[in-house]
């Protein structure tokens, strides 16, 4: 079960997990603007879909959602981390996506009865706007925009599901672990004295799931490649002391 889980879905009012967040209407505007489902609408639709937003905020080990809870909401991960968790038949729960600023939140579901796929758990103190799925069915009749964004936003998926696949069955461990970081500095990565910052908060057990490896072979790695000077592995972060020579193993065969 994910830490700090409330046990309750997006937005409920009262839930401690994840509370509302003033924000002004120009603010949100402008975050509708970068939204992907919201793309090229005209500056009347950005307005529309600004005020029937809601914006919250997770701390850290927060819950936004749990899966197989009814999917009523959608949203927008305009700060912060989050890690999604998918349930297996032994009750255990396993890392199956990170979601960095600029990506949505939950899924598209326009339908009545669709659940959450996944428990959806900050990282660190996160920020999205959400709105309701009748307030999304209500826009999606008036632009026609947004059904083509939303498909867009659906095979972005599928290709990034194939591409893990394709990594997981023909690549190394030391790959997958490289393109694991990189993909975790890449988006959101910060520079400091000591090199390129990742101070995503995941714990070796966690990169190993992310990489589809062990927790013994992910230590080992990264043992190794503080030795050679590549990165620093610390208890829950990585920082990135050469970015090229990780980036030549992540596309060494």
């Amino acid at each position: 079960m994910a830490e700090g889980a409330s046990g309750r879905p997006l937005g409920r009012a009262g839930d401690p997990a994840l509370q509302p967040a003033p924000a002004s209407a120009d603010l949100k505007q402008h975050l509708v603007g970068e939204c992907p489902l919201f793309q090229g609408l005209p500056l009347e639709g950005c307005r529309e879909v600004a005020a029937s937003a809601r914006n919250v905020v997770a701390r850290r080990r927060g819950l936004f959602f749990r899966e197989g809870e009814p999917a009523n909401l959608f949203g927008f991960l305009y700060s912060g981390r989050v890690k999604l968790l998918q349930r297996g038949p032994d009750d255990l729960e396993a890392i199956v996506r990170l979601l960095v600023s600029g990506q949505v939140l939950g899924g598209l579901a326009l339908s009545p009865g669709e659940v959450y796929e996944a428990t959806a758990v900050a990282l660190e103190t996160s920020h999205a706007l959400t709105w309701e799925r009748r307030d999304l069915e209500k826009l999606f009749s008036r632009y026609p925009r947004l059904p083509l964004n939303a498909l867009r936003i659906q095979a972005r998926r599928l290709r990034e599901r194939d591409e893990r696949y394709r990594e997981l069955a023909t690549e190394r461990v030391p790959q997958r672990l490289a393109r694991t970081l990189l993909r975790l500095v890449r988006p959101a990565g910060r520079r400091f004295e000591d090199g390129l910052f990742a101070d995503v908060p995941l714990s070796r057990a966690e990169l190993a799931e992310l990489s589809g490896t062990t927790l013994f072979t992910v230590s080992r790695i990264l043992s190794d490649w503080d030795g050679q000077g590549i990165l620093k592995s610390r208890r829950e972060r990585v920082v990135i002391e050469d970015t090229r020579l990780l980036a030549a193993i992540a596309n060494n065969p």
